[in-house]
């Protein structure tokens, strides 16, 4: 088709090119302007032709050179129908907490070994779980360094029936006074307690 009109015009451009029948020469400005729209036509043909060519098979327009053309497919869309919301998330119970048992605290029995002419009052502080360990009791000292110490006092567990035994000597002519020191483990050397011993004034 694009041929035929091709023909047809250069058909038009020959007759315009001939002279008349009264032998005068045609109308150079008609000859003019019957060139330029065989031009005009002639590069819409050869643009009309390129476009052509560039068709792809499935009807669809080439690709920019390096472009690389789609993969897959989209859809199908629904129209007019509302997505549906996402399920909430399911409701977890708790697992219970358990509650850690309560340690059971067994008192401490202490038996008093007193040897002493003299009235005398004894006050211990002993940490839970200190019978079945192996205790030292340092020298009691007074406030004032010129009062002699108390020595030998012995603190002896007694681990099957949570008992301690004190014993305590104490001299008939001893001055009175306060009497404290430490009770400490003897394999970590760490303070248990302490044991005061009060002598009062005759």
């Amino acid at each position: 088709m694009i041929e035929e009109y091709l023909r047809q015009g250069q058909n038009v451009a020959r007759a315009v090119g001939i002279p008349s029948l009264g032998g005068a020469p045609a109308d150079d400005g008609l000859q003019n302007r019957m060139g330029a729209m065989l031009r005009s036509f002639t590069d819409f043909a050869s643009l009309w032709m390129d476009l052509m060519g560039k068709m792809s098979a499935g009807g669809a327009v080439a690709s920019a050179p390096g472009a690389v053309p789609p993969v897959g497919t989209a859809g199908p869309f629904a129209a007019g129908v509302r997505p549906e919301a996402p399920e909430p998330p399911k409701a977890v119970a708790p697992e219970p907490q358990v509650a850690p048992a309560p340690q059971v605290v067994v008192p401490l029995v202490l038996t008093l070994d007193i040897e002493s002419p003299r009235r005398v009052e004894v006050s211990i502080e002993l940490r839970p779980r200190s019978s079945g360990l192996p205790l030292v009791v340092h020298d009691l000292r007074a406030p004032e360094p010129d009062k002699p110490r108390i020595t030998g006092v012995r603190l002896e567990g007694v681990p099957e029936e949570e008992r301690m035994v004190l014993c305590l000597r104490v001299a008939e002519d001893h001055p009175p006074g306060v009497y404290s020191g430490l009770i400490l483990d003897e394999r970590t050397s760490l303070p248990r307690g302490t044991l005061t011993v009060r002598i009062p004034p005759r």
